[in-house]
């Protein structure tokens, strides 16, 4: 099994434990941006690591069996909003989706 984990960047370290703990039961995740090297904010990152990252993030999502979201109580402001388009995706390829949080 293949899972791609979708949060905010700002979650970085919560999901490199669930990553951790996912591979020790066997499960693959393909989620690449938890390695890191992702983080751009809104007035920073050109246009071609904005979509370099996106790619990356779209092709994890298509080599995984099942998207879990991670999901908490949102502020105006807090995060790009990836996240949404990554479950959106899985959801359009008819891959189940598990949603954890708020």
């Amino acid at each position: 099994m293949k899972v791609y984990l979708a949060s905010r960047y700002g979650d970085l370290a919560r999901m490199r434990e669930w990553r951790e703990v996912l591979q020790s039961q066997g499960i693959a995740v393909t989620s690449r941006w938890i390695n890191g090297g992702h983080e751009i904010s809104r007035d920073t990152g050109s246009d071609e690591e904005r979509r370099l990252f996106a790619e990356e993030d779209i092709e994890d999502l298509c080599a995984a069996d099942l998207l879990i979201a991670h999901s908490q109580k949102l502020f105006f402001g807090s995060g790009r909003g990836g996240r949404h388009v990554e479950c959106g995706y899985a959801l359009a390829l008819k891959k189940p989706v598990i949603l954890v949080g708020d």
